[in-house]
């Protein structure tokens, strides 16, 4: 990046952010400097991974944009409502580990109360990811964005929860970048629509605004500061879903976790690919597996 466009980039945060935030923000990445997942160890499986699939394939879009169907919107807004409401509390898992997920989250009591006056968590991440509404979701996002990613790809992790209007810039509402391991990128699905009374996002320097209901981003979650905005009126409502790069397409096979982040290992895809393909070579497809095939 360019030095103007550094200055414009950070008068921008400025601007949008307040002297505050961007104050914390710049401390922020000061400290976390040598954290940058693009600064790695190249003994790292996910750096290996990385190179081998940039040798492979071209590099992902850093940012893109599509919208699912009406008929599947319609269905995951029922899906929402059927499953209800759930706290930051109750899910926080208290293992460092789950179903091969490394898990993140709030360590302190004041972190995750804070977090409880802004976000309300729809148990999504429990749910099947095999069969019904979040399998076809998954097959919709793999036609919307194969152009834009450019290689195979596995998932990883869904999620989704609802932003209440006016919360404070804190957490997922404060710009952040995700630190996953090379390969991870993210799509936001959005329920409502993005503007100014339902809420919007923002992208480094830009705001995703003034799109309908439906309306998917898919980026680069490490690699650029990026902030969910609430809403001034209505609760903002939105589906989270953890992608990594790979050498073959494959569904996510166990069940997520409100603060899962991405696997311990590339290899943990492959394997689990693997003994499926063993078991059920007769089938054609194993993103149409059964729940009861797989093991766990």
């Amino acid at each position: 990046m360019s030095i103007i466009r550094k200055v414009k980039t950070a008068f921008l945060i400025y601007l949008n952010h307040g002297l505050k935030n961007f104050i914390k923000l710049l401390i922020s990445k000061i400290i976390n400097y040598e954290s940058n997942p693009s600064i790695v160890d190249d003994m790292d499986p996910f750096y290996i991974h990385s190179q081998a699939i940039s040798q492979r394939y071209p590099k992902a879009d850093s940012f893109s944009m599509g919208r699912i169907s009406d008929s599947l919107i319609f269905e995951l807004q029922e899906l929402i409502k059927t499953i209800g409401d759930d706290s930051i509390k109750n899910s926080i898992t208290p293992l460092k580990e789950y179903n091969n997920l490394i898990i993140g989250g709030c360590s302190k009591t004041e972190e995750f109360e804070r977090l409880e006056e802004q976000l309300i968590v729809h148990p999504l991440h429990l749910l099947d990811t095999l069969e019904g509404p979040i399998e076809r979701l998954h097959k919709e996002l793999r036609k919307i964005f194969v152009d834009n990613i450019k290689s195979p790809f596995a998932f990883i992790n869904t999620r989704a929860w609802t932003t209440r209007p006016s919360s404070a810039q804190y957490g997922p509402n404060a710009l952040h970048k995700d630190g996953f391991k090379l390969g991870h990128m993210k799509i936001m699905i959005y329920l409502t629509p993005l503007n100014e009374e339902y809420g919007d996002f923002t992208l480094e320097n830009k705001k995703i605004t003034n799109h309908p209901q439906g309306t998917c981003i898919c980026f680069a979650n490490s690699d650029v500061l990026h902030a969910g905005v609430p809403g001034k009126k209505y609760n903002r409502v939105c589906i989270e879903v953890t992608i990594m790069r790979s050498f073959i397409d494959s569904p996510q096979f166990y069940k997520g976790v409100f603060f899962g982040r991405h696997f311990t290992s590339p290899e943990v895809v492959y394997q689990i690919s693997n003994k499926l393909v063993k078991k059920f070579a007769n089938k054609d497809n194993i993103e149409q597996f059964n729940k009861n095939d797989i093991i766990h």
